[in-house]
């Protein structure tokens, strides 16, 4: 025969590519469908840099934007030493769509033109924990006009 190789079975080699692509598959499929995975691969901390420092006239606030979350679900966001700054409850929010929302920093929060925050998700009951994938889908820096 032309073509074929001793000792190689074409039918055979087909069901091993079909296997092995299979058990890629599903190995991908449940090492990224545990919530210990989401949790890790969404992070803890955030470090945002400002492109400038604020003017005088200016505030430094965080926007918070959010994804789908679980009902009765809020997002707390502090600094690296646990002070709170703020939290969102995305209430009124419709399934499957997002929000912004923003919080007031202090001027302390501020160091070296950075900020440093830490996201957890706290839910009726639940233990605190890390925002899954999907849950925070950006998080920024905003300057806000103030009169002083």
């Amino acid at each position: 025969m032309i073509g074929r190789r001793r000792g190689c079975n074409p039918k055979r080699s087909w069901f091993n590519r079909r296997a092995g692509c299979l058990w890629v598959g599903l190995t991908c499929l449940f090492a990224f469908s545990t919530p210990q995975a989401a949790e890790l691969l969404a992070g803890e901390r955030v470090t945002l840099t400002l492109p400038r420092p604020a003017a005088a006239h200016e505030a430094v606030w965080v926007e918070v934007r959010t994804g789908a979350l679980p009902r009765g679900a809020e997002i707390e966001v502090r600094n690296r030493d646990g002070v709170l700054f703020g939290s969102v409850s995305p209430f009124g929010v419709r399934a499957g769509m997002g929000a912004r929302y923003t919080i007031p920093l202090p001027r302390s929060a501020i160091v070296n033109n950075q900020v440093d925050l830490l996201l957890t998700v706290h839910g009726a009951g639940a233990a605190p924990r890390l925002p899954r994938l999907g849950e925070v889908e950006g998080v920024s820096l905003v300057y806000v006009p103030v009169d002083r």
